[in-house]
């Protein structure tokens, strides 16, 4: 079964104590259909962040004699980097050998690298942190035609879902055993705000049970049994009696 954003919302709005109409609206007007998609959209992609459930790569041509390399048209969805790989003879396809690249900083980069000159297989990669989906390649490459080829395995952007509730889905292969820790999430953000919404001790709960569901979804994906992440304590003012 595919979950949709319908799906998620018409329980949130359950536990709202809102009308139940697929997150079409919010009778009580203290939500919008924009601001709930929103916070969806935030809490999937925090979630898919902390624990690298959804990762996807993709190849790219390499820009020749420059460190700089743009990966914004590529890797538009782009969050994280894992890992970058080079390539001084074609793609996968065309029977490529990728070489993975280790990371550094450009202090290594500039100082500790005694050859500056474009060579056949750069020594790492940093993140251009003045540049958004940018890395600088030290040193940069140098090969002819299409031969440098980039192979990047990074954590994507998985919160597609538009400001009205329309039935799109879950990623393919997003769990869905996992899309209810996204729901509490979401929640935690909407009962925290201020004004007649604010629930602390419910967004504490939720808060909780979003961290319980990235505690689970690492430990899937390793094998082992993680550190437990620890839920922000709200403030709650005493009570005079």
């Amino acid at each position: 079964m595919a979950v949709t954003d319908q799906n998620v919302t018409n329980e949130m709005q359950f536990h709202l104590l809102e009308p139940a109409n697929n997150g079409a609206s919010y009778n009580s007007g203290l939500y919008t259909t924009s601001e709930v998609a929103a916070r969806l959209n935030y809490r999937l992609n925090l979630f898919n962040l902390l624990t690298n459930s959804w990762v996807n790569f993709h190849e790219q041509t390499a820009t020749s004699g420059s460190k700089l390399q743009d990966l914004s048209t590529t890797f538009a969805d782009l969050m994280d980097i894992l890992d970058v790989h080079y390539s001084q003879n074609g793609t996968m396809a065309g029977g490529g050998t990728y070489t993975q690249l280790p990371t550094g900083s450009s202090l290594e980069g500039d100082e500790l690298i005694a050859t500056q000159t474009p060579q056949s297989l750069p020594n790492l990669w940093v993140v251009d942190s003045a540049k958004p989906l940018q890395i600088n390649l030290f040193p940069a490459p140098t090969f002819n035609g299409t031969n440098g080829q980039l192979l990047v395995f990074y954590i994507p952007r998985l919160g597609v879902f538009p400001a009205v509730p329309n039935g799109t889905a879950f990623p393919t292969g997003f769990p869905d055993d996992l899309t209810p820790f996204i729901k509490y999430g979401a929640m935690a953000d909407l009962l925290s705000k201020s004004g007649e919404t604010y629930d602390p001790l419910r967004s504490q709960i939720c808060e909780g049970l979003f961290l319980l569901g990235v505690e689970m979804a690492r430990a899937w994906i390793s094998g082992t049994v993680v550190e437990p992440l620890q839920a922000q304590q709200p403030f709650i003012a005493p009570i005079n009696g």
